[in-house]
């Protein structure tokens, strides 16, 4: 058994090397329409997906970090470049704020720490 993001597995997927059960966010992947969600098939409230950002160290001004957002903004709102992700197996996404984004990341550091708490792996190396 493997968790592994679309992208890197639609061919092994498409090819029938491999057998996807179901797909962890909570809505479909277009790439692959036909695998089904886990709250489909039966594991209700699953709802997690790999995300990809940009980051800077702390110390770049304001203005040079609000510059890589709107060029990145812009790239991603790209019909071009969504079409390519979504058919790569990816679930493209508009960046969001600069402290938007912030917040998503301490959250997610937050929910996946409590997982690696319960798991027992905290300070394991």
């Amino acid at each position: 058994m493997l968790f592994c993001d679309v992208p890197p597995a639609l061919a092994l997927i498409e090819s029938g090397k491999i057998r996807a059960l179901g797909v962890t966010t909570k809505e479909r992947v277009p790439a692959v329409a036909d695998i089904p969600p886990l709250t489909e098939v039966g594991i209700p409230g699953f709802d997690t997906a790999s995300w990809h950002t940009v980051t800077t160290t702390g110390n770049v001004p304001q203005g040079i970090v609000d510059k890589l957002y709107g060029h990145i903004r812009e790239i991603m709102s790209d019909p071009a470049v969504t079409e390519s992700l979504v058919k790569d197996g990816a679930l493209p996404q508009v960046s969001p704020p600069p402290l938007e984004l912030k917040r998503f990341v301490e959250s997610e550091i937050a929910r996946w720490g409590k997982v690696i708490e319960r798991a027992g792996l905290a300070g394991s190396e």
